[in-house]
């Protein structure tokens, strides 16, 4: 089979490869192993954008004309052709021996997964701010990638706006008659979990190790990224008395928090979020615990990479307040 798919932002090789990235890709499967990717910051863009066929063919008829012109003839590994607004064109071919490119194995394996053939060949579009990608076996697929319509295919995922737009990634293939759909990949939007508490706090001046679960409510996008996260935590703090010089005991308090986090981008992998919690404090039934009354906790919450950082307070009143800073262990 051959595919098709179209890309909007690009910073890196990286970037052009849907399963590293937060990029929305139409992929187009024509005939034999033969793949051409346009992969896209927003579905939206890729289905509203008109100049793919003009540029591939512009693409196509410099590389020819460059392979013709080159002794061996071969067609290289990979090649990057960008096309700057002012008009000026550049191509950059890489052979199968060069040394530079680091050996990626997620990137191999998605490869292989994908059926992806030997050669990668990009175009950047610097105007619009678009890749396309082909991927060929040999030169003889490069007539089939120049002869096929790209609008059309586009037009096909146009008319299904509401599908499309919903998929992070969207596969059709085309047939006699036309275009049919293949597949179209989107994650769960909604989840309801249930997860251990670990950490430590630091109150006041005194250390206190934490443990309990917390169960909350995550509003996913289509690339199963959180949007915002909202629950209930149920925190045990645990305090050690080691007055004299000796250990007498241990004090624990439960605490009871709503928490709320939103993404500061959803878009990325390594974004972190951001948020509020706040709750009160009760003495243990089991122990005379350290604070008495129900205190009022309040903090400002930071996560990044499952680990959550905690800033605030324990209020007792106007005159009297403790200064809180925990961290809590992903799980």
């Amino acid at each position: 089979m051959c595919w098709v798919c179209i890309a909007l932002p690009f910073t890196s090789a990286a970037q052009i490869d849907d399963h590293l990235t937060l990029n929305d890709t139409l992929v187009v499967k024509l005939t034999g192993h033969t793949q051409v990717r346009i992969i896209g910051e927003s579905m939206l863009e890729i289905i509203a954008w008109t100049g793919a066929d003009s540029l591939k063919n512009v693409f196509i008829n410099d590389l020819n004309a460059a392979l013709s012109k080159s002794e061996s003839k071969q067609l290289p590994v990979k090649i990057f052709y960008l096309i700057h607004p002012n008009g000026n064109r550049r191509l950059k071919m890489k052979q199968e021996e060069y040394a530079d490119e680091a050996f990626e194995l997620s990137k191999e394996v998605y490869s292989m997964t994908e059926n992806l053939p030997k050669h990668e060949l990009n175009l950047f579009d610097l105007r619009s701010g678009i890749l396309m990608q082909f991927y060929v076996n040999d030169t003889t697929a490069l007539k089939e990638i120049a002869d096929l319509n790209l609008l059309t295919a586009i037009n096909f995922a146009l008319a299904n706006k509401k599908e499309v737009k919903r998929s992070y990634r969207y596969d059709i293939a085309q047939r006699l008659d036309g275009f049919t759909e293949v597949k179209k990949y989107r994650t769960r939007y909604e989840t309801i979990e249930m997860t251990p508490v670990a950490g430590i706090t630091l109150v006041g001046n005194v250390p206190a190790p934490i443990v309990g679960a917390s169960l909350h409510y995550s509003y996913r996008n289509k690339y199963n990224q959180d949007i915002f996260k909202t629950g209930i935590k149920m925190s045990g703090y645990f305090f050690t008395d080691f007055s004299g010089g000796k250990f007498n005991k241990v004090y624990s308090n439960t605490g009871y928090d709503l928490f709320f986090l939103v993404n500061a981008n959803p878009r990325s992998k390594n974004s972190f979020s951001y948020g509020l919690e706040g709750g009160f404090i009760a003495k243990s039934p089991k122990s005379d615990g350290v604070f008495t009354g129900n205190p009022g906790h309040f903090g400002f919450l930071l996560e990044y990479k499952g680990f959550q950082y905690s800033f605030g307070f324990i209020h007792y009143s106007k005159q009297h307040g403790i200064p809180t800073i925990g961290i809590k262990l992903p799980f």
